[in-house]
């Protein structure tokens, strides 16, 4: 017997024999409703639609690095680092 994939994967991927959903490129989770983009420098993945964000480290070095930039993210409760969890989940300090 088969098992049944979470929403049938649609419309981000498809249901595996084994029950898995196998989501396209740049869909993520159980279901593939989670988008997210790898960044270039292959380190930071933004979630939730956010874009990656290329930053200069240092001005005196030709290296640079990325981040999310999460006002591209619709909600506007989507603030850490990656853009992952609303920023109620969060405790204050």
């Amino acid at each position: 017997m088969l098992s049944q994939c979470p929403n049938d994967c649609v419309p981000n991927g498809f249901c595996g024999d084994n029950g898995i959903c196998n989501c396209d490129s740049g869909y993520a989770g159980a279901d593939c409703s989670f988008p997210f983009e790898q960044c270039p420098d292959g380190i930071m993945t933004c979630f939730n639609g956010a874009k990656c964000k290329r930053f200069s480290m240092r001005q005196d070095v030709d290296k640079s690095s990325y981040e999310c930039d999460c006002s591209s993210v619709e909600a506007s409760q989507f603030q850490i680092e990656e853009c992952e969890n609303p920023e109620s989940d969060r405790k204050s300090t």
